[in-house]
């Protein structure tokens, strides 16, 4: 997570952007925007938008609670006399995927947020 140079500790990049204050000061990249369309084409209104920032533990935990937030549910085939739901996306694979680009992507190269649409 770091190394001591002249006897002076500094923290690797990836030390920062789990346990940092601020990491989006050194890492302006380093936050996530999420937005949902009320269409089919990115030029269709947008429904909802939220930018997440802070440590990527604090990231991911407000993506998946806003994931989570915009799954419909869909009804099954009712059996007699219950009719259940099921979510439209499994909430583990959309968890994973998140994980995935926030752990995948390269912090020190670009300006750019990662983006779920």
């Amino acid at each position: 997570m770091g190394r001591f140079r002249d006897g002076i500790w500094y923290p690797n990049a990836a030390a920062l952007l789990l346990h940092g204050k601020s990491p989006q000061d050194l890492f302006p990249g380093a936050k996530l925007e999420l937005v949902r369309y009320g269409g089919l084409e990115h030029d269709a209104p947008v429904v909802a938008r939220r930018t997440a920032t802070g440590t990527l533990q604090d990231q991911l935990e407000v993506s998946w609670a806003w994931l989570r937030s915009h799954i419909e549910d869909r009804p099954l085939r009712p059996d007699g006399i219950r009719e259940g739901f099921v979510p439209s996306y499994p909430e583990e694979a959309l968890k994973e995927f998140v994980r995935n680009m926030v752990q995948h992507r390269l912090y020190e190269g670009t300006h750019a947020p990662g983006r779920i649409e």
